[in-house]
Formats: C-alpha cells, sequence, structure tokens
C-alpha cells in the first residue's frame, strides 16, 4: 500500500501539470480558430468593389496583424504539446520506475526540464494578446470621431423615418384607390341590375 501511495504521489505532478496543459490548449486553440475566421471574413470583406484602395489598405494591415497573431498562437500551441507529451512520458517513467525499481533521474530531470516548454507557450499567449491589442488599437484609430457617429445615425435615422412615413403614405394612397375603385365596381354593378 505504501509503495501506491509514493507512486501516486510521484505522478500526481505531472498529471496535474497534464490538466492546467489541456486548458492552456483550449484556450490557445478558440484563439487560434477566431483569428483564421477572422482572417477569411476579411478576406471577403476585401473583394468589395465599393472599396477604396486606403480601405483596402487598412484590410490588408489587419490581416497582416491577425495572421501573425495566428502564428504565434501555432508556435505556442506547438510548446503546449510538446510539454503534454512530455509531461505523459514523465508519467509512465514515475510509475516504471516505482514498478521496477530502476532509477533514471537523468531522463526524469530531463523531461522534467522539456515539459517546462509550457512556460514558452504563456510567453507566445502574451505575445499574441499584445499583437491583438496593437490590432484593436489600428481599428479604433480608423473609426470617426464620436460627434461624427453620431450625426451619422441621426441621419440615418431620420432617413429611416422619412422613408417609413413615404411607404405609408403610398401604401394609404393604393388603399384609398382601391378602395375607390371597388366602390366604383359595385355601383356599376347595382346600375346593372337595376337596369
Amino acid at each position: 500500500m505504501t509503495s501506491f501511495n509514493e507512486l501516486l504521489a510521484s505522478a500526481l505532478a505531472p498529471i496535474t501539470l497534464i490538466s492546467g496543459v489541456g486548458l492552456l490548449m483550449l484556450s490557445m486553440s478558440a484563439r487560434y480558430n477566431h483569428a483564421t475566421s477572422r482572417i477569411r471574413l476579411l478576406m471577403n470583406e476585401r473583394l468589395d468593389p465599393k472599396l477604396t484602395d486606403d480601405e483596402r489598405a487598412d484590410i490588408d494591415d489587419e490581416i497582416d496583424f491577425i495572421f501573425h497573431r495566428a502564428g504565434l498562437l501555432r508556435r505556442g500551441e506547438f510548446c503546449v504539446v510538446l510539454s503534454a507529451v512530455v509531461s505523459g512520458l514523465l508519467v509512465a517513467l514515475c510509475v516504471l520506475e516505482e514498478a521496477t525499481g530502476f532509477s533514471a533521474d537523468i531522463l526524469n530531470s530531463a523531461l522534467l526540464l522539456a515539459s517546462v516548454a509550457l512556460v514558452l507557450s504563456t510567453v507566445f499567449l502574451s505575445l499574441e494578446i499584445r499583437l491583438s491589442l496593437r490590432a484593436i488599437k489600428l481599428v479604433v484609430s480608423k473609426l470617426p470621431p464620436v460627434a461624427d457617429a453620431f450625426d451619422d445615425a441621426v441621419a440615418a435615422r431620420a432617413a429611416q423615418a422619412v422613408e417609413a412615413r413615404h411607404q405609408s403614405h403610398v401604401l394609404n394612397e393604393a388603399r384609398r384607390q382601391a378602395e375607390h375603385a371597388a366602390s366604383h365596381e359595385v355601383r356599376k354593378a347595382e346600375g346593372g341590375h337595376s337596369a
């Protein structure tokens, strides 16, 4: 029983490391998927013939930022996978050592050192987040001033209201004409019966 407890204690740290690696991998995969989806959307948006050259250049800059972010995330995910594989090997080696009594301290130390690739993945994730903030800053810098945007929104709402009134007027006029034509047909039909 004591040997099993020792085995469990020696395997617990790498197993905990594997679960942390899994959470980090999940987070990085979600960010990578978002980056690739955003690149596809921007590529479709770039094909719009109404865009000016400046707008296309802005889209190209944003695509470059996101592509660079995706590259950082890919490198980070590679480090996470490496750390997970090495942690799994570390668990297997701990179990093998306890089962056979064979001591592989040098190999254990090398695997433990290699599992620190997890630190590199967090560095890549930090660089990606920093680049993401720069991309957001680029997009925000291209937005019109708040007063102009507010004026544009007010003008758009006013135009929608005018259009709605015009549509309502057209519909009412069409309804009146239809009612007038229907009553005219009824009078004609009544006049035909009385004759």
